[in-house]
Order: structure tokens, then C-alpha cells, then sequence
């Protein structure tokens, strides 16, 4: 028992010896062994050129004024790190027992240089190789802080970066001040600045709660965020967009606040997503899903919808629209399956895949029911058609169409794709579609595309292209379409009934080989032939879909154009043919009860010049006559990037005397050098003559 009270005793001594060592010694003596300990350890020079102290009792505290940190030898700064003074005051229980509590941390006038030359050395690579990482524990959900500040004061803390081929990056920590109330909430008060933006920063924690106030220049934002177990719920909101888009050089953003909210988990390598949303006034985004950083994968469930388009744009209609989409990406392969899109009544829906890789592949199947178009057709008043004109009037044509940059030959051979897009009803304001089937495939070089759909009011359109790049630098192209009987409507108007609409047919073979558009052009062979059939065309809408210049010829052929809604036209023949970019014009007939036009030229892609002229002849019988012509003879010529319309009154036209409408027809001066009145009606003659044409094109 006295062994037991005398060790007991003892013992008691040690402690108390203990105590008095820790509490009376003075630790700053280690000053020395310290800067030499942090200088081998980094290879820097560091230094405490101001006060050094430290206690252990009765609470562990650490005074440093006057540290330095010695710069890279390259760097023509000195110093790496400054600190005027750093004071922590830590309770002594809290050593023990975690979380390590801070009564009072104090940092002030520290600069810290961050730098790299131009080796791409770096001054903060320093204490030579890192030793390897330890093995993460398995996640055992979100840990405790390990540490509790109760208090702290930072001041005048400046963070420089430096590159050689960049201006320096300065950001500020003007004051940060951390108190806690009687409720053990965390209050937080700071300002900053990052170069000349100045940023403010307001907020309490407690609990796994906390509320954020910040400013970023003119830039609100607020936050608040929940905890519970090993997830985040938060909501938050960034004041107007239009000043955020300033700060981040973004125009044409609304001046709105844009509201948050959602709740992020983590478990292990994955981060999970839910409910998360972004919405303004009519626009709301939504995002579900999971991202696995084990395999660099993502599953999301992406969605937005909005009352207008027009808040995206002021041209754009002002109807509804949505967007939804199940995201997969992994291994180079994004997978949205499936994905919809809609504006107003109109839906898209289907796939889409893309892979990438050395070959980089795109696949799509989509469908819809119907797309309606016509919200998307506005009307341009009449100041906005002078300022286009004005516009187009003063900007330098280019001199050619056709241009000679090289086609990407190289991008279409190393990638593949195959795209398919059908569409029950699809409606213009121009016209309606109807079974629209578009197919679009590439692979190994070898780009084809089929497209056909019915005309809303009856016939039908067909068109096949393939472009061969396997030839290096030049492509082959092959392009056929056929139109039977199409009845659209487009230069007749919604009101005209489908009787009165004339009938479209087309035939189109041709074929060209070459690197650039131009080349292609310069190469062209084949035929065009189309024909109409008898109706009635709204003559106003002739210049509402078509150029300009082609307003003027119509206008040049037809008199009766401006003073008359509509013309009655008992039909149209033209027939083109192409032989190495040179084009002549092989049959052209206009055919209206009141008038006759004919016409004969060329026109070549080697040069891209127009030579086309015509001759417009009263019909017998209909009360016409030749004095309401200024003169027959019009004659299209410039260019294709400058066309010009003229009127010829000499009447000397055809010159090389172009023989159109084959079979050895010739409208203008054989049978016809009477200009005073056009005979009976060629439409049959003239129709015959180009399906004969058609037929041997085919042969």
C-alpha cells in the first residue's frame, strides 16, 4: 500500500513538473532550429526577422512576425511569401479530444507570389518529389470538420500570379473576420478584390445550415444550404442576369434574377443530382441524374421549357417550347435516348448517338407528327425592306458564287454518320408537306442523301445525291430528283383552290467531279427540264419567294404583273443542259392567256456569266395588242453574283442563233417574226418537245 501511495506521489511530482516545464519554458529559443528545419525542408531560405513566441499553457498559442520565404533563384523577386504577423490561440483540451478549437487566429500583410518562367518552371514546386498519396478510406458518409474556429481577424492578404506572357492576376483579401454568437453560430464578414472587380461576402453557419450573401461587382447572390446526412439542399439566386452577363463579357441578357435550387449527395466516387433547377420568369431548367468519377461516366435527365421563344430572341415567336432529354456518357460514346423537342403544337422526337474515337461516328432517328413553321414566318414592314435594300445596295458583291475554297474532303472521310428524319405533316407558310422521309448516310467517304415527301395539295418529290471523297482531293457527285404533279401553292396563295394550282414536274440528272464549289461547277454535266401545267400564280408573291432580280424579270416579261392579282398561266417549259459548266438554255416557254414569252441563252459556270434573252408576244384573239409592250426583247446578263435585267429594243437576240425546244423549233424569228400577235398556243408542242428531251437523258 506505501509502494502504491509513494508511486502515486510520485507520479503527481512528474505531472506538476510537467506543467511548469510547459507552461514557464521559453520555446522561443527553437527559433533558429526552426528556420533552419523549414529551409532544408523546402531549399529555400526562411527567415523570422520579427517576434517569435510560443506557449502550450494555459492555452497552446503561436506568435510569428516578420516571416519570409525565400523565391525561386530564376525569379528577379526575392521573396515567395511574406507574412507581418500570424497569431493562433488553440484551447488545450481540444489537442486531445477532436475538433481542434481555435479561440483566436490572427493573419495579416502577407503578399504570396505565385510564378512560372518561360521553361514552364514553377516557384511553388518546391521540398523536391511529393511522397505517394495514402489510399482513400471507404466514404463513411460526410465527415466532421476537424477543426472549430471560434474567431478570426485576416487582413491585407494579396495573392499575386505571374506569367511571363501574361499581365500579373492580383487578388486581394482586404479583411475576413469570423466571430461566434452565443448560439454557436458562425458569423462571417469579408471583402475582396480580384484585380479591379471588388467582391463582398456575408454569412452564417451553424449546424450544418447557412446563409451566404455575396457581391461580385454590380452581381447579387444569395444562398441557403441544408445538410442532413450526405447530401446538400440548397436554394440560391444571382441577381440580374444582364449584370452577370457584363461581368462575364455576355450580352443580351434579361434583366432578371436567376433562382436555384436542388440537392447534390455524394457516395463514394459518384455525385448525385436531384431536383436540381434553374428558372427565371417563363424559363425553367431541370437536372437529374448521377456522375461516377470511377469511370468518367454520367446519367442525367436533362429538361427546359419556357412561355416564349422570344426570350431568347426579340425575332422569334412568342409561342411555348421544350426540350427533354435521358443523357448516358461514357468511353467516348453520348447517348441521348430518347430526347424530344417542341415549340407551340409541334414535337420532334427520337435518338441520338455519338461516338468518338479515331473515327468519330454521329447516328439520329427522329420523327414527328407534325411541324408547324409558319410562327417562324414574320412579315417585314416597309422600313425594314429599305434598310435591306439599302444595305444590299451598298455591300460589294463578291465576284463569284461559286467559290474556290476547298471542300472538307478530309473531315467527311474520317467520320461516318447515319441520320434518319421523317415527318408526318410539315407546314410553311409557303406550303404543306407531307411524309417527308429524309435519309442521310456517310461512310468511308461515301456521303448519300435520300429526301421525299407528297405536296400538301397532291404530287409528289424524290432526290438522290451521293458525293464520293475516296478520290483524294476531289469528290465525285451524282445528284438525281424527279417532281410529279406537285401541287404546292407557294406562288399561288393559301386561298386558291387545288384545282387551280398548276402542276410542278421536274427532272434533274446531273453530275460533277472537284475539290472546291467551283471546281464542281466548272465540271457540271446533265440536264434540268421543268414544266407547269395550267393555273393561276399571285403575281405579288412572285417577289415574296424569290430574289430580287427575279422580281424584275417577271415583271420585265409580264406588263400586266403590277396592275393584276393574279396571272392564269396555261403553262411553263424550261430545259437546261449542262456540259462541262456550260450551260445552254435548250427550251423556255411562258404561256398565259393573255401573252407569250420565249426565251434562249446561256449560262456558264466557268465564268458565271448570264446571257439570256426573251421575247414577249401579245396572244391573238384576247383583246391585246403589241402597243402595250414598251418593247418585246429582255435580256438577263452580268453574272451570277451580279445578274442585270435589260430591255433590248433593237430585238437583236439569239445571237450564234440558239435553236430551244428541241425537235428544231425555234420561237423567235421562224414562224413568229411578227411580233404583233403571238398564234395558238405552243404549251402542247413545247411540252412534247422536252418530254422527248427527258426520255433520251434517261436512255
Amino acid at each position: 500500500m506505501k509502494i502504491l501511495k509513494g508511486l502515486g506521489i510520485a507520479l503527481g511530482i512528474i505531472v506538476i513538473l510537467a506543467v511548469l516545464f510547459l507552461w514557464f519554458w521559453d520555446f522561443s529559443r527553437y527559433e533558429p532550429d526552426i528556420e533552419a528545419a523549414v529551409s532544408e525542408a523546402t531549399g529555400r531560405d526562411f527567415r523570422i526577422d520579427g517576434d517569435f513566441d510560443v506557449d502550450v499553457l494555459p492555452s497552446p498559442t503561436v506568435l510569428i512576425e516578420g516571416a519570409s520565404l525565400a523565391n525561386a533563384d530564376w525569379s528577379e523577386s526575392p521573396e515567395m511569401l511574406e507574412v507581418g504577423r500570424a497569431y493562433v490561440k488553440i484551447d488545450f483540451w481540444s489537442v486531445l479530444f477532436r475538433p481542434v478549437v481555435i479561440r483566436e487566429f490572427e493573419l495579416r500583410d502577407v503578399n504570396v507570389l505565385l510564378e512560372a518562367n518561360a521553361d514552364g518552371e514553377t516557384n511553388w514546386d518546391i521540398g523536391g518529389e511529393p511522397e505517394p498519396e495514402e489510399e482513400a478510406p471507404e466514404d463513411e458518409g460526410t465527415p466532421e470538420s476537424p477543426i472549430d474556429l471560434h474567431a478570426a481577424n485576416i487582413s491585407n492578404v494579396t495573392l499575386t500570379y505571374r506569367h511571363p506572357d501574361a499581365e500579373d492576376v492580383v487578388v486581394a483579401l482586404e479583411s475576413l473576420v469570423v466571430a461566434t454568437d452565443d448560439e454557436d453560430r458562425k458569423q462571417l464578414d469579408a471583402s475582396a478584390r480580384w484585380s479591379d472587380l471588388p467582391i463582398g461576402l456575408r454569412g452564417s453557419f451553424a449546424n450544418r445550415e447557412s446563409e451566404i450573401e455575396a457581391t461580385f461587382g454590380d452581381v447579387r447572390f444569395n444562398s441557403t444550404t441544408q445538410m442532413p446526412d450526405d447530401s446538400m439542399d440548397f436554394t440560391a439566386s444571382f441577381g440580374s442576369l444582364a449584370d452577370l452577363g457584363k461581368l462575364i463579357d455576355v450580352e443580351n441578357l434579361p434583366v432578371e434574377d436567376l433562382a436555384l435550387k436542388g440537392n447534390v449527395a455524394v457516395h463514394g466516387d459518384s455525385v448525385i443530382l436531384s431536383g436540381i433547377a434553374a428558372s427565371l420568369s417563363g424559363l425553367e431548367v431541370t437536372l437529374d441524374g448521377e456522375l461516377d468519377g470511377a469511370d468518367s461516366s454520367a446519367r442525367l435527365s436533362v429538361g427546359a421549357r419556357g412561355d416564349s421563344l422570344a426570350f431568347f430572341d426579340a425575332g422569334l415567336p412568342g409561342i411555348p417550347y421544350l426540350a427533354e432529354a435521358d443523357i448516358e456518357l461514357a468511353d467516348e460514346v453520348l447517348d441521348i435516348q430518347p430526347f424530344t423537342f417542341g415549340f407551340g403544337e409541334s414535337r420532334l422526337a427520337g435518338t441520338l448517338r455519338v461516338e468518338g474515337g479515331d473515327r468519330p461516328a454521329i447516328s439520329m432517328d427522329a420523327s414527328s407528327e407534325r411541324i408547324d413553321l409558319r410562327p417562324f414566318s414574320q412579315e417585314e414592314d416597309d422600313e425594314q425592306k429599305d434598310e435591306a435594300a439599302e444595305t444590299d445596295a451598298s455591300s460589294e458583291s463578291d465576284e463569284f458564287v461559286f467559290k474556290d475554297e476547298p471542300l472538307p474532303l478530309e473531315q467527311l472521310a474520317s467520320a461516318n454518320a447515319d441520320i434518319s428524319l421523317t415527318i408526318a405533316d410539315l407546314v410553311t407558310s409557303a406550303a404543306e408537306f407531307r411524309n417527308v422521309d429524309t435519309k442521310i448516310t456517310l461512310e468511308d467517304g461515301l456521303l448519300t442523301a435520300r429526301n421525299s415527301f407528297e405536296g400538301g395539295q397532291g404530287g409528289d418529290y424524290l432526290n438522290e445525291l451521293t458525293l464520293s471523297t475516296s478520290g483524294g482531293d476531289n469528290a465525285q457527285l451524282d445528284m438525281k430528283a424527279t417532281v410529279r404533279d406537285l401541287k404546292l401553292g407557294i406562288t399561288s396563295g393559301p386561298e386558291t383552290p387545288s384545282d387551280l394550282i398548276p402542276a410542278t414536274n421536274l427532272d434533274l440528272n446531273v453530275s460533277a467531279a472537284g475539290g472546291s464549289p467551283r471546281a464542281l461547277a466548272s465540271s457540271l454535266d446533265g440536264s434540268v427540264v421543268v414544266t407547269q401545267g395550267p393555273g393561276r400564280v399571285k403575281n405579288d408573291l412572285i417577289e415574296k419567294f424569290s430574289g430580287d432580280i427575279i422580281a424584275q424579270l417577271f415583271n420585265a416579261l409580264n406588263p400586266f404583273a403590277k396592275d393584276e392579282e393574279f396571272t392564269n398561266w396555261e403553262c411553263s417549259v424550261f430545259a437546261l443542259d449542262f456540259d462541262s459548266g456550260a450551260g445552254e438554255i435548250t427550251g423556255f416557254l411562258l404561256q398565259s392567256e393573255k401573252l407569250m414569252v420565249v426565251g434562249g441563252g446561256s449560262i456558264d459556270l466557268n465564268t458565271e456569266k448570264l446571257d439570256i434573252e426573251f421575247n414577249t408576244k401579245p396572244r391573238s384573239g384576247v383583246g391585246v395588242s403589241a402597243d402595250m409592250f414598251v418593247t418585246p426583247f429582255v435580256k438577263l446578263s452580268g453574272t451570277l453574283a451580279s445578274p442585270s435585267v435589260g430591255l433590248n429594243a433593237k430585238g437583236a437576240l439569239l445571237s450564234g442563233g440558239a435553236a430551244f425546244l428541241t425537235g428544231g423549233m425555234s420561237f423567235l424569228y421562224k414562224g413568229l417574226v411578227d411580233r404583233a400577235t403571238a398564234e395558238g398556243g405552243r404549251c402542247e408542242e413545247a411540252l412534247e418537245s422536252v418530254k422527248l428531251q427527258v426520255d433520251d437523258a434517261g436512255d
